[in-house]
């Protein structure tokens, strides 16, 4: 009796998992890189789901992969593939 129940420390675990999280999903995405990434993560660590969603809509939303230029087929306008 006294003691730290099975709910306490699931509740505490769950707690830290949110916390943390933004962190980790910063750190392990493949939608930006370099100084970017460290950004995002700081955001994240300072701001925690706030900062972490406040630059994903700002700045890894906005950004174009240069994959999806490959993929992108032109065509005239009677419908011929431009190369």
């Amino acid at each position: 009796m006294g003691g730290i129940g099975i709910w306490q420390i699931l509740i505490i675990v769950a707690i830290l998992l949110l916390n943390v999280l933004p962190w980790i999903l910063a750190l392990t995405s493949k939608k930006v890189e370099g100084l970017e990434k460290m950004i995002w993560f700081l955001s994240a660590f300072f701001a925690s789901w706030l900062g972490y969603l406040v630059f994903y809509f700002v700045v890894v939303r906005n950004k174009t992969s240069p994959s999806s230029f490959e993929r992108k087929i032109y065509r005239d306008e009677n419908g011929r593939v431009i190369r």
